[in-house]
């Protein structure tokens, strides 16, 4: 019989951007005497739908209202952290859009990255309960503080083991297919689905797959032109790794890279923080890890990017990025030495991203989170007869994806324990508490101590 504690489920739904950042939190979290569990979006389905204790649950926007109904008949809380809403460009109304009513009148905590995000929520979202709303950071900001970087070194000793001195390109391209007609149909396709879920009238769905058409034409020219850069690079003797953004076709990126020696076409399943912090040099056409690269000292090269189309980029990420716009730069940037940064800026990113040296934004979540009212419950176990039946059905479920070519993977290899093992173990190599994992099910995994 497990000891009663109060249990807070997670949900992962991009498993290489959140399932490291919530681990982080999950330690936070069982170090304040809770119990966690962390799923998948069919895993932590399967909780809700064969549970009726009290738990706790963290989610992210963008939930339908089918599982929004279990959270709020189920669940003793309902709090969210939307990692869509990050710091880049947010469009107007974006925040609403990810949280329905359903949502809105049931949420207990909705913790926004920053001070933009928390005035938006703060417009567009009618919460129905009182101090829901809290500006305290992401867990994903806090792995990419200096007093956290213990947890990456033997990844990154690896990687320099591996590949020595090499720039690294991260790509939020998307239009790389090898067969640039038949991959923008079918991605035409996938946004005609969501419109039709909305809605959409013709002439909307008409206008918006003009706009598709237009941005997916400048972002084929800036493959082919990143391309060119990163083959210039490589001739400098200097090993160039590409990490494909996971709605990018990597077949895309090796088939025109394959007569470039020194390019490495990494998969999306390659976790950023420990490439980034590895990296001596760092290339991005716009991508918000950018961020992450200027607070761990990085030389940032914007690439692929007209000079005409700079507005479109976010005035941060242009500002702490050198822009390249030909050979003749490109020549400057790798000769050039790192930049000091300037101290208003440095200042004005920290406080963009509620970057706390001394206070993580996950250990000021977990406090909140301890003031709500959770019931105390044994750990979650499944009946054997039931596990079976799951067993099938993820059966059917595998060979049904395995020939939908269409379907994007969110969570490549599922949500593994030998994973949150791993990165428990990484994160607690400086401390003495006894973490344990368990899998319960396939793709959930419990966090305890």
């Amino acid at each position: 019989m497990s000891i009663n504690k109060k249990n807070i489920v997670i949900l992962v739904e991009h498993k290489i951007r959140e399932l490291n950042p919530n681990i982080f939190l999950a330690t936070k979290l069982v170090k304040k005497g809770f119990r966690v569990y962390i799923g998948n979006w069919l895993s932590v389905d399967r909780i809700l739908k064969h549970f009726d204790k009290g738990f706790g649950i963290i989610l992210k926007g963008g939930i339908d209202n089918e599982m929004l109904e279990k959270v709020k008949k189920k669940c003793n809380a309902h709090i969210v952290i939307d990692q869509e809403a990050g710091p880049t460009k947010f469009f107007s109304g974006g925040i609403k859009s990810r949280i329905s009513f359903l949502n809105s009148n049931n949420i207990d905590k909705y913790y926004a990255l920053n001070d933009t995000r928390f005035k938006q929520a703060q417009k567009e979202i009618k919460f129905k309960k009182k101090n829901v709303l809290k500006n305290f950071g992401w867990p994903r900001v806090d792995l990419w503080k200096d007093n956290n970087q213990y947890i990456y070194q033997s990844d990154i000793k690896d990687l320099k083991d591996k590949y020595g001195k090499y720039a690294l390109y991260v790509s939020n391209l998307r239009h790389t297919y090898v067969k640039y007609y038949d991959g923008f149909n079918r991605f035409l396709s996938s946004n005609l689905e969501i419109y039709n879920q909305f809605n959409f009238s013709k002439n909307q769905i008409k206008i918006k797959f003009s706009t598709l058409k237009k941005n997916s034409v400048e972002k084929r020219n800036s493959f082919f032109s990143v391309i060119n850069f990163l083959n210039y690079i490589s001739k400098a003797n200097i090993k160039v790794l590409v990490r494909p953004h996971f709605n990018d076709d990597v077949e895309g990126w090796k088939f025109f890279t394959k007569k470039i020696e020194n390019i490495h076409i990494l998969d999306f399943k390659n976790d950023l923080h420990p490439l980034i912090a590895g990296c001596d040099l760092f290339l991005h056409s716009g991508d918000a890890s950018a961020y992450q690269a200027y607070l761990t000292n990085k030389k940032i090269g914007l690439i692929g990017i007209k000079k005409k189309n700079l507005k479109k980029i976010n005035k941060h990420l242009s500002e702490m990025s050198q822009k390249i716009y030909n050979f003749k730069d490109i020549g400057h940037y790798l000769i050039s030495q790192k930049n000091s940064k300037n101290k208003e800026f440095l200042k004005n990113i920290k406080k963009h991203l509620n970057y706390n040296e001394k206070l993580d934004a996950s250990e000021k979540i977990c406090q909140d989170i301890s003031r709500l009212s959770i019931k105390k419950q044994s750990s979650i176990n499944f009946q054997f007869s039931i596990k079976i039946i799951f067993l099938i059905k993820d059966y059917y479920y595998f060979l049904k994806s395995f020939f939908d070519k269409k379907k994007t993977i969110k969570n490549p290899g599922g949500i593994k324990i030998s994973e949150i093992s791993s990165f428990v173990k990484k994160i607690e190599k400086k401390k003495n508490r006894n973490i344990k994992t368990r899998s319960v099910i396939r793709n959930l995994i419990e966090i305890d101590i």
